[in-house]
């Protein structure tokens, strides 16, 4: 089963287009020797013309799209963004946003490096030199790699200052001129990060579309077109969640129903793919099937609190948007860390 590629889910490029057959002759019977009185040779019959072999379909556009920038999700999304902004919420969870870190905290944790980007940088530029042209996606890809690159330094700099904790010795004034820098830095990523996540998704959205269209009319691929619509409902689910707020401590829906109508039809999906027979998924798909049932069970009792009104307790309150969220049943962050992990598999699935 061939896996789309994440956060975001990417659809692979078809098979490449088959060279036509050279038009191979055989080697005509010499004509035979006159005799005197042998009548003139019957000419050759003109040899049949080769057989046309149709070329390969074209490969759908959104499909083109999709493999041409499937590395600004592997390889530049998925690798820096969420260590970026644990990074930004590493360092303001001691340093004040206002004023700057002073040297009289009472903990300096300093904060997270990333990766070096040279692995973004070559994705966004592999992109570029592939056709079809997509000046939107490649702008943004671009601004997200150099944004990336300018935090890279950074944040070693201000690594290596906190780790040998330098500011005991210049009374923080390092960590002053720097905090200014970061800030503006990581502004910069999440401007970035925004832009290019909008024009993926977009892609990759019309992609799955058609997608799951074209596996829809083919009885033998039921259990891949099980696995792409129980991520296309997941993924709904997901945007629908992160659209949440929280008043007077219970999450919130701008349209209650519509989440719990796609909650429930996750629901209807992830039952379809357990009834599967599992001849029919292939060895990778237990694997999937477990992940989506607990992607379910985060999703149910989320829309639970929701649709009843149910208040998140004070502990609970005090992990909303921390990276402990995930630990709250029925939250957002639990249901973000479960739907990533499906991703995960789905990627790695044959």
């Amino acid at each position: 089963m061939r896996a789309l590629s994440p956060l975001l889910l990417i659809c692979a490029l078809a098979g490449c287009c088959l060279p036509l057959p050279f038009d191979r002759l055989d080697d005509a019977p010499p004509p035979a020797p006159r005799v005197a009185s042998a009548p003139p040779p019957a000419p050759i019959a003109p040899r049949p013309a080769a057989p046309v072999v149709p070329a390969a379909p074209a490969v759908p556009r959104e499909e083109l799209e999709a493999s041409k920038i499937s590395g600004y999700s592997t390889d530049c999304l998925n690798r820096f963004s969420e260590r970026v902004y644990s990074s930004r919420e590493r360092y303001l969870s001691w340093a004040d946003e206002e004023t700057g870190p002073t040297g009289r905290e009472r903990i300096v944790y300093g904060l997270y490096t990333i990766y070096d980007p040279r692995r973004c940088r070559a994705a966004v530029g592999e992109a570029a030199r592939r056709e079809p042209s997509m000046p939107d996606a490649e702008r943004a890809a671009e601004a997200y790699a150099a944004a990336v690159e300018r935090l890279y330094p950074l944040l070693a700099r201000a690594d290596r200052y906190y780790e040998r904790e330098t500011w005991r010795d210049d009374d923080m004034a390092g960590g002053r001129q720097m905090h200014a820098e970061l800030l503006t830095a990581y502004e910069a990523f999440a401007s970035a990060d925004r832009d290019l996540r909008r024009e993926v998704e977009a892609v990759q959205d019309r992609a799955r579309a058609a997608r799951l269209v074209a596996l829809a009319a083919d009885p033998a691929r039921r259990a891949e077109y099980l696995v792409e619509r129980t991520m296309d409902q997941a993924l709904r689910v997901l945007r629908l969640a992160r659209d949440l707020d929280i008043e007077g401590g219970r999450y919130v829906a701008e349209d209650p129903a519509a989440f719990v109508a796609a909650a429930e039809a996750l629901r209807g999906g992830v039952d379809e793919l357990l009834a599967l027979p599992p001849e029919r998924g292939g060895s990778s798909i237990g694997g999937f099937r477990e992940g989506a049932e607990e992607l379910l069970e985060a999703t149910l009792t989320l829309m639970r609190r929701v649709r009843d009104g149910d208040r998140l307790t004070r502990s609970e309150l005090s992990r909303v948007g921390t990276r402990a969220e995930w630990m709250t049943d029925g939250s957002y962050g639990q249901l973000q860390g479960r739907y990533n992990r499906l991703v995960d598999i789905y990627n790695r699935m044959d």
